[in-house]
């Protein structure tokens, strides 16, 4: 009677377990279809605030007063503009679940923008953040916004990590292994100031609907960067610090080993 009760009680936690899931699944669909159409309104202004700032650019290089922070200013609007132009190409792909085309990111590159985007969020929150990044170039598999994803889920978690903590500080490192069985592959870790994770909770912090312990969330911030980390042949683990924090690595596979 009691094997059956506690069956009856495990099916049960299942049944639960799965609605949860199926009912975000549905939240994750409905986004899918808004961002679908939304996105062309959003590209039309971008391509024009392109057009405007590379005509404005010309127009400065081939008068004889052009100001050299002027043409710097109009590089950047264009740069900024046609990378939010890729982003939101490939979150409608990502939403809408189709097959994504074999992509590879710079990944430092991928690094230094984000921390721009994300530096004012970092410091309304009383948070450093560092970079420090590999000297050499690093080119890895998957597309800019899923590594983007990964920063953005990562740090969502180092964020909540810190908040109690006396210093607030988020490391983003990347490089290359140097030896062991993961040699000659590039890495990025994130490592924050936080709380840490319990020893007990090192091998699960990665399945859904799982909160650190002192964290608060959805639980399915790590289960997607696991899920992203799947889609790129990336592996990830996750440790602590030996100063106290988290630090969570992924190895990426090089693109030239998956042809």
């Amino acid at each position: 009677m009691c094997r059956f009760r506690n069956s009856e009680k495990t099916l049960q936690a299942k049944a639960e377990l799965t609605e949860q899931m199926l009912e975000r699944a549905e939240r994750f669909s409905m986004l899918g279809q808004f961002a679908a159409g939304i996105t062309h309104e959003i590209c039309q202004p971008l391509n024009s605030i392109k057009i405007i700032a590379e005509g404005a650019l010309l127009m400065n290089t081939r008068s004889g007063l052009a100001l050299p922070e002027a043409c710097e200013a109009f590089r950047k609007i264009s740069a900024r503009t046609e990378s939010m132009e890729k982003i939101i190409t490939n979150i409608r792909t990502l939403l809408a679940a189709q097959p994504e085309p074999d992509a590879v990111s710079d990944l430092n590159k991928c690094v230094q923008l984000f921390t721009e985007y994300s530096e004012k969020n970092f410091k309304e929150k009383g948070v450093n953040i560092y970079l420090i990044p590999c000297s050499e170039n690093i080119v890895v598999y998957g597309s800019e916004i899923k590594i983007f994803c990964l920063l953005r889920n990562f740090t969502d978690n180092s964020l909540r990590a810190v908040k109690n903590s006396n210093l607030k500080a988020i490391y983003i490192k990347t490089g290359i292994k140097k030896d062991g069985p993961d040699a000659g592959k590039s890495f990025l870790t994130i490592e924050d100031t936080g709380c840490g994770i319990p020893e007990s909770e090192l091998e699960s912090v990665f399945n859904p609907l799982r909160n650190i312990a002192g964290r608060t969330g959805l639980g399915l911030g790590l289960f997607i960067v696991r899920s992203i980390c799947d889609s790129i042949h990336a592996s990830i683990k996750a440790g602590n610090r030996t100063r106290g924090g988290a630090i969570f690595t992924v190895v990426f596979s090089s693109p030239g080993s998956l042809s």
